[in-house]
């Protein structure tokens, strides 16, 4: 019997060593682009993120103060000067914060007569506005007569204790702070523990300006402090403190913004629009600001967000490079205060 031979199999080669190099750099070379593009995508996607932030916080900053600024000595029909019936006497006065004729005030790179009512405060212009622009949502009950100790309500006034209102119609109007409790449906202007409180009045002193009835116009007092101070963030804020209840109320409005330079339009001839901008420490009169220009500096939260050096505008074009790569962006506008304006 005849055996037919095994065929003998076919030995299995590997790779070549050369083989494996290659390979290896073209493996090497595609990672190296998938990371590349990867590394573009996630800088892009920070920058773009960096943006929409800085924009935003810039955005919300000028919104907060045109508001206010355009609201800056509204005092409703009153045609006359404010009788302020606030208690001028008390150590916790101070015109600056309570007296609605100036409703408009600023200080250069300071805090000025503020500093102990700011301590957050970091750097940047200072902006002081007051205006009776918020309606109390209430209407008084009947006449109210120039000597009355309170406005009689047809409801529960809603309105807090300490808080500075304003009354008025066509001919005259008033502060004073209401000592009476939210609850109350009256508007009292006698005792309290509130400060600084209300001057002493009788039948013949610290009157209201006249008798009024129950069409008398009844507002809240707002006066409020703009200014770059610590964000709870770390970064600087633009941030308001408030004073329409005597404390002042101190809060974060928008955060990465880095600094705000103020210049106010004056008007020089009468004609009621603004001749020359200055800063505040070459305003002749207040009493003739009638517009604002605010400018405001915002920055990215994040760092090493851009490579180049950024070229700023004015008042900013003289900032040296700080060097943390952050996103660095000016927003300008002008805005008129409108109870001056023709």
């Amino acid at each position: 019997m005849q055996h037919k031979p095994l065929k003998q199999s076919k030995v299995q080669a590997g790779m070549s060593l050369v083989e494996l190099m290659i390979a290896l750099v073209i493996g090497l070379l595609i990672l190296m682009g998938v990371l590349t593009v990867y590394l573009s995508g996630a800088r892009t996607a920070a920058t773009t993120e960096a943006l929409s932030r800085v924009q935003e916080s810039g955005r919300f900053g000028v919104f907060f103060l045109s508001r206010d600024i355009r609201q800056a000595g509204f005092k409703s029909a009153c045609q006359g000067e404010v009788n302020n019936l606030l208690d001028e006497g008390n150590a916790a006065y101070d015109d600056t914060l309570f007296d609605l004729n100036d409703p408009v005030f600023g200080w250069d790179d300071s805090a000025g007569t503020l500093a102990a009512t700011l301590p957050e405060y970091v750097r940047g212009d200072v902006l002081m506005l007051k205006s009776a622009s918020t309606v109390s949502g209430v209407t008084a009950n009947g006449n109210t007569p120039a000597n009355a100790g309170n406005i009689n309500l047809t409801t529960a006034s809603g309105v807090e204790s300490g808080q500075v209102v304003f009354v008025g119609n066509s001919q005259s109007c008033d502060i004073f702070q209401n000592t009476s409790q939210p609850t109350a449906s009256n508007l009292n202007r006698a005792g309290g523990n509130v400060s600084p409180g209300n001057k002493n009045f009788n039948a013949n002193t610290n009157q209201f300006s006249q008798a009024y009835d129950e069409s008398m116009q009844i507002f809240l007092f707002q006066s409020t402090a703009y200014y770059i101070g610590n964000g709870i963030d770390g970064q600087p804020a633009l941030r308001r403190a408030s004073f329409n209840t005597g404390a002042a109320v101190d809060e974060e409005l928008v955060n990465g913004i880095e600094d705000m330079q103020l210049l106010y339009g004056e008007d020089t001839d009468g004609d009621r629009t603004a001749d020359r901008y200055v800063a505040a420490g070459a305003v002749a009169d207040w009493d003739d600001v009638v517009a604002v220009q605010v400018n405001l500096l915002a920055s990215s939260l994040s760092t090493n967000v851009i490579d180049e050096v950024q070229a700023l505008p004015v008042p900013w074009d003289a900032l040296a490079d700080p060097g943390d790569g952050r996103l660095r962006r000016v927003f300008t506008t002008n805005v008129g205060i409108r109870n001056r304006l023709p």
